[in-house]
């Protein structure tokens, strides 16, 4: 998810993260989401959410900063 940075601090990645937060099936307990690791304004975006690290996949290249991120929440 990127919000265009002239719309940034308005509210709106808390209330896209809601609006699909709403459109998942009822018996949906997780959601999951990535990002890169050199991408820390995401990872603290996600951190602030309740979103925690579950794991890290090593960049097929080597680059930890292409390290992919997950982390998940319980709904």
């Amino acid at each position: 998810m990127y919000v265009d940075p002239e719309h940034r601090g308005h509210g709106l990645g808390p209330r896209l993260l809601v609006a699909l937060i709403e459109q998942l099936p009822t018996d949906a307990d997780r959601l999951w989401i990535e990002h890169f690791a050199a991408n820390e304004r995401a990872g603290a975006f996600y951190e602030r959410q309740g979103y925690a690290v579950e794991r890290i996949e090593p960049s097929p290249d080597g680059d930890p900063a292409r390290s992919v991120v997950w982390r998940a929440r319980r709904l």
